[in-house]
């Protein structure tokens, strides 16, 4: 949106001799039309105490910025130049906004388990299937820590990361069968709908019994942006629909590196070359500058006496992990999260509870016994976001979280 709109968006740092604040009502109604429509104000991200005027009155003397370019939040990736220039045949300054974009291939992304699939009878029995296929396949035996394959030997922590590794391509399978047959069936209602429409005596109830289908089914695909946005607001009526469809993607583009600027000013647009730099960037702050930090004797620095647990105490804490302690664990865990990075829910294991219940335990206890993590759960997923709105070229403004 773009244009000279006779308000000021701050007061304080777009006016100069103003005694009061110009057009009021215009102003909120700008601020509230930004906010729905997540459109922000780029000159001032970029100058966020720059005082600069577009309009001016010399008698008496009055200075303020009138005119804006409002973009997307989407689009400040890609934002190369903010210019006011001095204007001539007016009163005012040209503003002038530079975008550069760039073409990216995206990755395969990360796949999260998709909740509304423990409601679906067919999909629970085909995951206690594949569990008792999975285990004949492995000769899975319950009481020991190392159990004999047909082919191979796999332990506890190994069979647990190929079971879930077997159910997790059952249920991207088999949402994708289920996804495709929900789109015939929309597709289906919509033309009976249409159809039913058209014809000269109307069946008004068989058409509203549609239309109640209709609606059922598109409130599922409504679920489906609810967590993908990480919306707290559930309740339809909270925001519009389309506030959830643009957080989805604002979300996504939030945390998309368009570009990257050097120290140099040089700036790097290519999506190979910045993927290094990136990765450059953040070995080399996370490299410790003490390369003796492994030889050191804690006990001699803290220099006083460690405390000792006592003989009864440590043997407790030894002890295998018990049941009932995983799945107290479990219960306090927070749903709709992903506790690993295989995308699987704290619902998902919480309702399998009783099938995985063996496979998790002895898979706890084995690795426990090992005292060595399993490949899967040793790595992580590093993300960059952005740090409010501070000018996005620079990767000192990005906040990497694992």
């Amino acid at each position: 949106l773009c244009g000279d709109f006779n308000l000021v968006l701050n007061q304080d740092l777009d006016t100069y001799n103003y005694a009061n604040v110009n057009n009021p009502k215009a102003r909120e109604k700008l601020l509230e039309i930004m906010d729905d429509l997540q459109i922000v104000d780029y000159f001032r991200v970029l100058n966020p105490d720059k005082k600069i005027y577009t309009w001016r009155k010399k008698t008496p003397l009055k200075q303020s910025r009138l005119d804006y370019i409002l973009i997307s939040e989407s689009l400040s990736n890609v934002v190369e130049n903010f210019i006011i220039k001095p204007g001539y045949r007016s009163d005012h300054s040209a503003v002038i906004l530079e975008l550069k974009f760039n073409s990216f291939e995206r990755g395969r992304g990360l796949w999260k388990f998709n909740n509304s699939l423990l409601t679906d009878k067919i999909y629970v029995d085909k995951v206690k299937e594949t569990i008792e296929q999975v285990k004949i396949q492995y000769d899975y035996s319950d009481n020991l820590h190392i159990c004999s394959g047909n082919t191979k030997e796999v332990d506890n922590s190994l069979f647990l990361e190929v079971l879930l590794m077997e159910i997790r391509g059952l249920s991207i399978s088999y949402s994708s069968y289920k996804k495709k047959e929900q789109e015939k069936m929309e597709v289906s209602l919509i033309n009976d709908i249409t159809a039913l429409e058209s014809q000269e005596q109307i069946n008004l109830e068989l058409i509203n019994a549609k239309k109640l289908n209709l609606e059922n089914l598109r409130k599922q695909k409504l679920q489906g942006h609810f967590v993908r946005s990480r919306a707290r607001w559930i309740e339809q009526g909270e925001k519009p629909t389309k506030y959830f469809l643009n957080l989805e993607s604002r979300n996504f583009l939030n945390k998309t590196i368009k570009r990257v600027e050097l120290e140099g000013k040089e700036i790097i647009y290519k999506q190979s070359s910045m993927l290094n730099h990136v990765k450059e960037y953040y070995e080399m702050l996370y490299t410790s500058i003490n390369s003796d930090i492994t030889n050191i004797d804690l006990e001699e620095i803290i220099n006083c006496e460690i405390p000792k647990l006592e003989p009864k105490d440590s043997t407790s804490l030894d002890k295998e992990i018990s049941e009932r302690e995983v799945l107290e664990a479990l219960k306090n865990m927070k749903n709709n999260k992903s506790p690993g990075s295989d995308g699987f829910t704290v619902e998902f294991f919480k309702f399998f509870w009783q099938d995985l219940k063996l496979f998790i335990l002895n898979a706890i206890n084995c690795i426990f016994l090992k005292k060595e993590l399993p490949v899967s759960q040793r790595l992580g997923i590093i993300s960059c976001i952005p740090k409010g709105s501070k000018p996005r070229q620079f990767l000192k403004n990005w906040r990497p979280i694992t």
